[in-house]
């Protein structure tokens, strides 16, 4: 049953996952990206801060996802984030690299408590996962659009800070799931969850068929992306994940792979997303004991999949990762169903 503490810490959490990505963008495009000049150096500088930043942000987030999962309340690990999140913004206009590394590791600390935060707190359900993802979707794109507003956000972030906190201080988290798939014997199932997370990646690397979309409709992709990840769990949860999966896996490929026009590529882009909550919802099963490290692999391996954006034939890859992702997919379904049943 969903009380209006857990509905207001949902809601604190999404304003936090927005904001939070906001500011880290916000940041590398605005006070970072104008220190490193528009000098061929410069911008090659400009390409490493990234680089270190998507690094620190998502690969780190299976570590701080096992710290977080032997805590008993998240409240230091917010507060320790949104320290980093504003000393980093401060420290990007004088030392750029350190305040890159601030901001990445500060951005890897709040995801895996709020995604811990709302694991625990779902009642098994995948529809609370995506509602928590999705508007970090927003949170990029509007974040790359106001640079200048970077203090902004950060003046937003510490006060929604103040009230998870002040909501946490009586708030002991729940007991991470029991459940016989707790067994290192399914480590293989995890593996291929995360391989489908791999190519939902990757279909962000598909760029749309007529390379640049206008600028009056640039909001549409990223508003499908959040779209895609707020419905996906409660369709799952709806019309059963094994029954969406399948279809976002295959008609959004199909969309991503072979369309022609911006409305088959933003359905595509809304399509797959629907995937993001089901993959982590699996995830959560598979290590129910462990839902900061299910969290965090989850956003780990986003990194890789990005990557076939630098490969000769991406459009082909793609299609061969979501064959092999699908497959993957429903085996781990019929896995977890067999479990728990």
């Amino acid at each position: 049953m969903v009380t209006l503490k857990s509905f207001l810490m949902q809601v604190l959490l999404g304003g936090q996952h927005f904001l939070v990505d906001a500011v880290c963008v916000a940041c590398l495009f605005g006070p970072v990206k104008e220190l490193c000049g528009n000098t061929p150096l410069g911008y090659s500088t400009f390409v490493a801060f990234i680089g270190i930043y998507n690094v620190l942000a998502f690969c780190t987030q299976w570590l701080t996802g096992l710290w977080s999962d032997s805590l008993k309340n998240d409240r230091i690990i917010h507060v320790v984030a949104a320290v980093m999140l504003v000393s980093g913004v401060a420290c990007c206009r004088i030392r750029p690299l350190y305040g890159v590394v601030l901001i990445g590791l500060g951005n890897s600390l709040f995801h895996v408590a709020g995604g811990r935060y709302v694991i625990l707190n779902s009642q098994g359900k995948a529809g609370a996962l995506g509602l928590f993802v999705a508007p970090g979707a927003l949170g990029l794109y509007i974040g790359g659009i106001f640079g200048e507003w970077d203090w902004i956000f950060c003046i937003l972030l510490v006060i929604n800070t103040a009230v998870i906190c002040i909501c946490l201080k009586e708030h002991i988290l729940l007991e991470p799931e029991k459940h016989p798939l707790l067994k290192f014997d399914y480590l293989w199932a995890v593996i291929l969850v995360l391989l489908c997370i791999v190519c939902r990646a990757a279909s962000g690397a598909v760029s749309f068929p007529g390379k640049n979309i206008p600028e009056i409709l640039a909001w549409l992709p990223p508003l499908m992306v959040f779209s895609g990840k707020a419905v996906g769990g409660f369709a799952g949860d709806r019309f059963g994940y094994t029954f969406i999966g399948i279809i976002a896996f295959s008609a959004g490929t199909l969309m991503l792979a072979f369309s022609s026009n911006l409305t088959g590529y933003v359905a595509g882009q809304f399509m797959v997303n629907l995937l993001m909550p089901l993959t982590l919802w699996q995830l959560t099963k598979l290590l129910p004991a462990s839902p900061g490290l299910a969290f965090g692999l989850a956003a780990t391996v986003l990194v890789p999949g990005t990557w076939i954006r630098f490969t000769v034939a991406p459009i082909n890859i793609f299609l061969v990762l979501s064959a092999a992702a699908l497959m993957c997919f429903i085996f781990v379904q019929l896995i977890i169903r067999r479990e728990m049943t």
